[in-house]
């Protein structure tokens, strides 16, 4: 809707033109050309709302997306370094993960989406004892403020494996929160952490492929910890 500040600047400028427009015929006495000229003019108006609207638009919007991505690369980061790598470290000592996978995640000669598919068809499992459920559930219980406020952010939304990563600790809060402590769980209860535990590792994975060139540029010490305890 148009304000009464706009329909006043819209007024002026178009009696402006009007003005002009009458003064070009008053000088040079050539309607005709007045009138082609103001209807090649009118006629210039969808080519500039073209470009304006869509072609700028569309550059801007390629700008904006670009910075979103940015910023996204950012919160994974900080994830990672904050939770992220000790999640994923104290897991894998527990996993089935063997030494061809890490070699496949850490092969500079494949693509990301190679990667990935690795990491899917590997069928992960992970079997934690005691000391790993309590030290994965302290971090987590201890980020539940952090993991809630990414989770919130609708820069992420996008960026499907990380939101999965997130609904995964989400899940997991409310499993610790509901089963207790370790040796207060039955072995179906176990056996389903298990398998809570395996999907989050897997995400973990993905995430870090993702995550890894954005990484390597950014926190290049970070990235090469975290490359050796896989080559390890």
């Amino acid at each position: 809707m148009f304000n009464k500040k706009n329909i006043i600047i819209i007024s002026v400028l178009l009696a402006i033109s009007a003005c002009i427009y009458g003064m070009q015929i008053l000088i040079f006495k050539d309607v005709r050309n007045t009138e082609f000229y103001i209807f090649q003019d009118m006629a210039f108006i969808p080519i500039s709302i073209a470009i304006t609207t869509v072609v700028v638009g569309e550059l801007l919007d390629i700008n904006n997306k670009r910075d979103s991505r940015q910023k996204t690369r950012m919160l994974t980061s900080t994830f990672f370094s904050d939770i992220g790598f000790e999640l994923m470290s104290m897991l894998a000592l527990v996993s089935n993960i063997d030494e061809e996978l890490l070699h496949t995640i850490n092969d500079t000669e494949l693509s990301d989406s190679d990667k990935i598919t690795a990491i899917k068809n590997s069928g992960l499992t992970v079997n934690a004892d005691m000391g790993i459920y309590t030290i994965i559930s302290d971090v987590i219980i201890a980020s539940k403020t952090d993991i809630l406020i990414l989770s919130s952010n609708p820069m992420l939304y996008d960026h499907e494996y990380f939101s999965d990563l997130l609904w995964e600790l989400l899940h997991l809060m409310d499993e610790f929160r509901l089963r207790g402590d370790y040796v207060k769980l039955t072995p179906n209860d176990l056996t389903e952490l298990n398998s809570d535990f395996a999907q989050v590792l897997e995400l973990l994975l993905i995430n870090w492929v993702v995550n890894a060139k954005y990484l390597k540029e950014t926190y290049p010490n970070f990235y090469r910890t975290i490359t050796s305890f896989l080559d390890n």
